[in-house]
C-alpha cells in the first residue's frame, strides 16, 4: 500500500510515529525477475533452452509491453517509488537494500536490540528465473534506455546503475 493511503489511514499523529521501512532492489534486475515471473510455464520452459538473443528479444517486447507500464497513472509495475515516497519526497526511515537484504537486517535488529537468524529467511519466488544470466545480459541499447526512463527516480535516489550490485 502507497505511504500516502497508510498516512490517510492512519492519521498525522500515528504514521510519522511509527519507524517505516522498505525494501529496495536494483530495478534493472527487478525487471528481469518480473519477465520471468509474469511468463507462462510454457513460454518459461521454451525460453530455457533457447539462445540468449531470442531471451533478450522476449524481455525487449516484455519492457516495452503493458505488463510493466501502467500509463493511465503513470507508474510502472516495477517501480516502487510511489509506495515509499509521498510528494515525491522519501519517507521511510530506513531502506534496506535487496542485494545485501541479510546484512541490512542483521544490521536493523542489532539497532532494535534483537537477534537475527539469517538461517529463517526464505527464497520466494526464487524458482521463477529460468538461467542464470547476469541480469545485464537481457538488455540492448533499446530496454536499457527504456528502463533508464523508466526507473528515473529509484536509479538517481538509491544510485543505482546499469552494472552494479552492492556488495
Amino acid at each position: 500500500m502507497p505511504a500516502a493511503e497508510i498516512l490517510a489511514h492512519l492519521g498525522d499523529e500515528i504514521f510519522w510515529s511509527y519507524k517505516k521501512l522498505c525494501v529496495v532492489r536494483n530495478p534493472f534486475d527487478k525487471a528481469v525477475s518480473m519477465f520471468w515471473f509474469l511468463l507462462s510455464p510454457q513460454e518459461r520452459q521454451a525460453l530455457l533452452s533457447a539462445p540468449l538473443s531470442v531471451v533478450r528479444s522476449a524481455f525487449g517486447q516484455f519492457i516495452r509491453s503493458e505488463h510493466i507500464r501502467i500509463e493511465k497513472s503513470g507508474l510502472n509495475n516495477c517501480c516502487d517509488w510511489y509506495i515509499y515516497t509521498i510528494h515525491d519526497r522519501v519517507i521511510v526511515d530506513v531502506v534496506l537494500r535487496y542485494e545485501t537484504l541479510a546484512l541490512d537486517l542483521e544490521a536493523l535488529f542489532r539497532s532494535l536490540g534483537a537477534q537475527f537468524d539469517i538461517g529463517s529467511m526464505s527464497l520466494f519466488k526464487s524458482g521463477f528465473r529460468a538461467r542464470n544470466e547476469h541480469f545485464t545480459e537481457y538488455y540492448d541499447a533499446d530496454a536499457l534506455a527504456i528502463a533508464q526512463n523508466l526507473f528515473c527516480k529509484e536509479i538517481n535516489y538509491f544510485n543505482y546503475t546499469f552494472s552494479n550490485i552492492l556488495t
